[in-house]
């Protein structure tokens, strides 16, 4: 029997410089929020170990924007699939699948979320 224990992906480890860890290998730290811009946007800084992102998945109002300031991001957006190195920006629209995870090195990245109700107007 291991006494490890589980990591709870539903409850975000924060630090005491801010940096919140929601998986092993990759944290984040909250630069704006979505408060702050009436629920326009929120953007946050990620900082992802070597082959550690996010599965697949679609966000249905909400477009992504993702700025790389280090390293390198795999990105698959819909058929398309990109190695973004550092000063490249890569844009998510909503209802596309897509999957991010960042290569070597590691991968620091500012991901922004466009609100739907702003981009209708």
């Amino acid at each position: 029997m291991s006494n490890a224990k589980a990591f709870d992906r539903s409850a975000p480890q924060q630090s005491e410089d801010g940096w919140l860890q929601t998986t092993p290998g990759e944290r984040f730290k909250i630069r704006i929020r979505a408060e702050e811009t009436q629920a326009a946007y929120t953007m946050l800084e990620m900082v992802a170990d070597p082959r550690n992102g996010v599965p697949m998945h679609i966000h249905k109002n909400e477009d992504e924007h993702f700025i790389v300031l280090e390293g390198t991001l795999h990105t698959a957006n819909g058929d398309k699939r990109l190695d973004a190195p550092a000063g490249t920006s890569v844009t998510v629209f909503a209802s596309v699948v897509s999957v991010a995870s960042a290569s070597a090195p590691r991968a620091s990245l500012t991901p922004t979320t466009i609100s739907a109700r702003l981009q209708s107007s």
